[in-house]
């Protein structure tokens, strides 16, 4: 059910120089692997998102770009919507922040819902918290794994955060950001009530954000709470 991620290696050259009879060893540094920037939304759609350098990269745990699993969440998003002859959301920041920071408020704060068990707020309370003055809000959530690990299947441990399903076997391979929306945009979509959200015809933008943490129960697997967040019925206000 879950694709599998490209992996692209950068090649490292080392070069020896002779100069006056020294030897110089030359060694280029690696090219930083591309990051998803917010003008990237301008560029980029749901027909194409999937071959961003950004997006199908495979996730590195250690270093994150949570910006940009936040673009190919809301890219799937649309790219279902329009399997299903909807019309693409609006990508709206303020919905992205809302949703990045109800993402990492519950990783932080140990919980999984739409009302913070601390303060109370729900997410129209947080909609006006970051910014959106007519708040019309949906929201869905989601608990995926980083690694293109069935759910609930047996799994040989070979290191922190690494899993085999075969003894001495190869290692389950991470997800890059695509494969990862892809899998939270099904794992959405067989559940009624989130797809109803996904699906409705009132939705006219969208913010998504997902955070990363690694489940100390289950040998540090890489996790990721993700939160969709949509407004209904009007364009946020200016």
């Amino acid at each position: 059910m879950l694709s599998r991620p490209e992996h692209n290696k950068i090649r490292n050259r080392i070069a020896l120089v002779s100069a006056s009879g020294l030897l110089l060893l030359v060694q280029p540094l690696q090219a930083a692997p591309p990051r998803w920037k917010a003008a990237d939304y301008k560029r980029t759609n749901y027909k194409n998102y999937d071959q961003h350098p950004a997006l199908k990269q495979v996730i590195d745990f250690k270093n994150p770009d949570t910006a940009a699993l936040d673009a190919a969440i809301f890219f799937e998003t649309n790219r279902v919507r329009k399997e299903n002859n909807l019309p693409p959301l609006l990508y709206h920041p303020l919905l992205e922040k809302m949703a990045l920071g109800h993402s990492r408020n519950m990783v932080e704060n140990d919980f999984f819902d739409h009302v913070d068990p601390a303060s109370g707020a729900n997410p129209k309370d947080r909609a006006l918290k970051a910014g959106i003055k007519n708040p019309f809000t949906a929201e869905n959530i989601a608990l995926n794994f980083g690694l293109q690990y069935t759910a609930n299947r047996d799994v040989y441990i070979m290191g922190p955060g690494q899993f085999s399903y075969q003894q001495g076997g190869a290692a389950i391979p991470p997800h890059t950001y695509v494969s990862l929306a892809k899998a939270l945009l099904v794992q959405w979509m067989n559940s009624p009530a989130h797809r109803a959200n996904i699906l409705s015809d009132k939705g006219k933008e969208l913010g998504c954000g997902a955070y990363l943490f690694f489940k100390k129960d289950f040998n540090d697997m890489p996790m990721f709470k993700a939160t969709q967040n949509f407004q209904w019925f009007e364009p946020i206000q200016p």
